[in-house]
């Protein structure tokens, strides 16, 4: 997927940068990646309900 110019503007450019580099790593890797950060996003809105 490439992001084309103006469609994710309001992503800073650290941020795509880190995408990028979470997107050369092996699939086992990123897997790893992607389920601490699902899990640290799900604990942070279940902390901003209650």
């Amino acid at each position: 997927m490439w992001v084309k110019d103006g469609e994710y503007e309001q992503i800073d450019k650290e941020t795509l940068k880190r995408l990028q580099d979470i997107q050369q790593l092996s699939p086992e890797n990123k897997s790893h990646v992607f389920a601490l950060l699902d899990a640290f996003i799900k604990q942070t809105k279940l902390q901003s309900i209650m």
